[in-house]
């Protein structure tokens, strides 16, 4: 099994020391595997909600960068990524994804980030830092009055 990142001696899976192997490219979908190799542990179908948000990120970067270099990840693009996510309609005008769920991708894609960047800083810091959610209505706003 040819391994990009393993837990080094007793570390856990809760933030331990992780080796990455520097004869791999520094590209983010390696970074991924590694993050649910040795870094996620809810259940598997948070971890493929996960992976689904993330990979919607990365074909977002491939489009955007024409690569997925973990250096081209910057904080414009994810400014970018978040306006793809608002302006992206299906049909008739309805958009694809809703505030919540743009906030729940953004909420995985800043903890994967923040964890990246322990390990090996972005050149531009961290690109999901300044970040802010989206506004979400409260599910009490019905409308009647």
């Amino acid at each position: 099994m040819n391994q990009i990142a393993t837990p080094n001696d007793s570390a856990s899976k809760q933030g331990g020391l992780v080796v990455f192997r520097d004869d791999l490219p520094d590209t983010l979908a390696l970074w991924a595997e590694a993050y649910f190799r040795v870094e996620v542990t809810t259940s598997e179908r948070s971890q493929q909600e996960q992976k689904r948000d993330i990979q919607t990120f990365l074909d977002f970067m491939w489009q955007e960068e024409k690569s997925d270099a973990r250096s081209a990840w910057t904080p414009r693009l994810s400014r970018a990524f978040m306006d793809y996510l608002k302006k992206t309609v299906v049909t008739e005008g309805q958009r694809r994804w809703s505030d919540r769920t743009i906030n729940r991708m953004f909420a995985h894609l800043k903890t994967w980030a923040k964890w990246i960047h322990k390990i090996r800083p972005f050149p531009l810091g961290n690109p999901m830092e300044k970040i802010k959610g989206l506004q979400v209505g409260s599910s009490l706003d019905i409308g009647y009055f």
